[in-house]
């Protein structure tokens, strides 16, 4: 890694660290995708070869990583992970991301799964939410408990990094 890039990780490691709070009991689950170049530039990079990989999200391809993090319905970080772009989402939520959680967990359509809902139950006792709908976001879900603005904050966290 550059010394640039690794110059940066100190000033990002200590935002995202003011930005942690603690759990309240209603928690969000997102992640978005970190690029670090450009498609076409792929097979030129150097800067983070071997580590980056190609991932997909609804908005299409990507070279990079994904930053998955979980927020309270205060907007204040809980827990936070950077994994390459070709990991699942579900999967840091099945290695622990969700292991100070409590309450109730709410994710979009791309954290379906009845095993994932299982093992958050019977491991963390979290009772996780997610919509089947083509909607990106779990918009009837959180219109019942009058929460969508509290998920919108999770996006405005993404857009401030």
């Amino acid at each position: 890694m550059s010394r640039s890039k690794k110059e940066a990780l100190v000033p990002l490691c200590a935002y995202l660290k003011s930005l942690m709070g603690s759990c309240t009991g209603i928690s969000f689950v997102d992640a978005t995708k970190l690029s670090v170049c450009h498609n076409r530039r792929i097979k030129r990079h150097k800067g983070f070869e071997g580590i980056a990989q190609r991932g997909k999200t609804s908005m299409g391809w990507f070279y990079g990583f994904k930053l998955h993090a979980i927020i309270n319905h205060h907007g204040e970080l809980l827990s936070i992970r950077v994994t390459p772009g070709n990991i699942d989402d579900r999967e840091p939520l099945r290695q622990r991301l969700a292991n100070d959680i409590f309450g109730k967990l709410f994710g979009d359509r791309g954290y379906v799964s009845q095993d994932l809902k299982d093992k958050l139950f019977n491991d963390f006792n979290i009772d996780f939410l997610c919509t089947r709908q083509k909607c990106s976001s779990p918009f009837r879900i959180l219109c019942n408990c009058n929460l969508l603005t509290e998920y919108k904050q999770l996006h405005k966290i993404w857009e401030s990094l």
